[in-house]
């Protein structure tokens, strides 16, 4: 594949150089590529422009001047609002990839993973070849490639879609991200469908206030290409949302407590799972799903809700909600013979470490219920103390330990959950010690949620990325083997 400038950026005063390949990270860059660098919060890509051309590059576009001495003749051109225009410079290099599929993105504060990983597997179970690109990877349900970021850089991003459209993929379900939104990684992408799951509190570090926040999720409902809305109406910001939406876009509602295009008739929590009875556009069907708690019941609507809006009915939807699995990582049940049952959840959040708590209330009433949890350093500072309040007045049993503390003292992180606990708790800032303590120590009818990482293969810990996963210190906890 090849481009010269000319055509990359036709606006441009650009001279015709052609290039074999395209990339925001100088470390990708191949012999005959062209770099584009970026200023970002931590980094300048202007700093890694003689790397990029000791690798190959044959030119550089940047966002702003270079005014470092540059370590060879290759040619650096500044180009003004280039972020906003990377998507649409990456989507013409590989060839639109984005028309020629349908394009659903999922937007929200919880509930992405599960709604697009849902979508995806019943996509597939009827046949159709479908993408997924999220928190979990990129590609086909069943090869996922592990993913840097949640919403890939606007690079990143055309090459996967190219790489699905390629295989035969004629969907493709996305996780939208509100840091990907407000970074236009986006553009270019012409989304056919927006999805709202909800809006709580989260990334306030990131944008400030809350208000911020929800103007740049719906950014992606503004968005030109996008001709159809899925909109959960149980949200306080959904009628705000709804209001803003032009007459020529395809609404579809849903709801868990009111009426709606698709909402919920009736519902039955049990020990495996949920039985759901929904309407979807008068069509009203009933389904045994293997999931937990009213979150993700409202994830189910907004499964079948979307798959309405692609325009499949009721009976479809029906037939294919036999296919409904748990989404690992997400409030996965991990059980093993004479010892408490452990469920592993990504709630990193407030109302998601609350729905996790409420949801194992709802299924197990009269069992102790024990949560271990810590919330991620050079994070927002102020949800801390609240979910440390939200564990006390829903566990019977706290916890605290490390998440991702990044650059932050740890036990600084422990104090700040801790000054909103009411009560007792416990603290062992090795995750996997604590996690081991907590289930030797537990009895075989206690339920334990270990909160905050689900199936993430790192930890964050200075500025260090080391390798540890949860599930694989559950399974050996509950294995009886010794932490290592």
């Amino acid at each position: 594949m090849e481009m010269c400038l000319t055509e990359l950026a036709p606006q441009e005063d650009l001279p015709e150089i052609r290039f074999r390949g395209i990339s925001l990270d100088s470390r990708k860059i191949n012999e005959g590529d062209l770099f584009i660098c970026l200023s970002g919060s931590e980094y300048d890509g202007r700093d890694f422009i003689n790397e990029a051309m000791s690798k190959g590059a044959v030119a550089v576009i940047s966002e702003k001047p270079c005014e470092a001495e540059v370590a060879s003749d290759v040619p650096v051109f500044k180009v003004s609002n280039l972020r906003e225009r990377v998507g649409e410079y990456a989507s013409r290099f590989y060839r639109k990839p984005s028309a020629e599929m349908e394009i659903i993105a999922v937007t929200g504060t919880n509930g992405k993973t599960t709604v697009t990983h849902i979508l995806a597997e019943l996509a597939s179970s009827m046949r159709f070849r479908c993408g997924l690109i999220g928190s979990r990877g990129y590609g086909e349900i069943e090869t996922l490639s592990d993913a840097e970021l949640t919403t890939p850089d606007a690079v990143s991003l055309q090459r996967i879609l190219r790489e699905l459209l390629d295989v035969g993929c004629g969907y493709v379900f996305m996780e939208a991200s509100s840091h990907g939104i407000d970074q236009d990684r986006l553009s270019g992408t012409e989304v056919d469908i927006a999805v709202l799951t909800n809006i709580t509190q989260d990334h306030l570090d990131y944008h400030d206030s809350m208000e911020t926040y929800r103007c740049t999720k719906a950014r992606l409902f503004a968005m030109k290409s996008v001709n159809r809305a899925v909109i959960n109406l149980d949200d306080g910001f959904a009628h705000d949302l709804l209001k803003r939406l032009p007459s020529s876009v395809d609404i579809r509602t849903y709801s868990r407590v009111s009426s709606a295009d698709v909402y919920l008739l009736s519902s039955d929590f049990h020990e495996e799972g949920m039985l759901l009875e929904i309407s979807c556009a008068g069509f009203v069907f009933s389904a045994d799903i293997p999931l937990f708690g009213n979150f993700n019941v409202e994830n189910i609507l907004a499964v079948v809700a979307t798959l309405n809006s692609m325009g499949w009915d009721g009976k479809d939807i029906s037939k294919a909600m036999e296919h409904v699995s748990c989404v690992s990582g997400r409030m996965e049940l991990i059980s093993a013979e004479d010892k408490p049952l452990v469920f592993l959840d990504y709630a990193h959040t407030p109302d998601g470490l609350k729905q996790a708590l409420a949801a194992i209330r709802q299924h197990y009433k009269n069992r102790k219920l024990i949560c271990l949890f810590g919330c991620g350093g050079d994070r927002d500072i102020s949800k801390r103390s609240v979910m440390g309040k939200i564990a006390s007045d829903i566990a019977d049993e706290i916890i605290l330990t490390n998440d991702n503390p990044r650059q932050e003292d740890p036990e600084t992180i422990i104090r700040d959950i801790a000054s909103g606990i009411l009560g007792d708790y416990r603290s062992e800032l090795d995750r996997s010690k604590a996690i081991h303590r907590t289930i030797s120590e537990a009895a075989q009818e206690d339920v334990i949620l270990i909160a905050g990482k689900g199936r993430e293969a790192f930890q964050e810990i200075s500025s260090k990325k080391i390798p540890y996963e949860d599930f694989k210190v559950i399974s050996r906890a509950l294995g009886g083997l010794e932490d290592v």
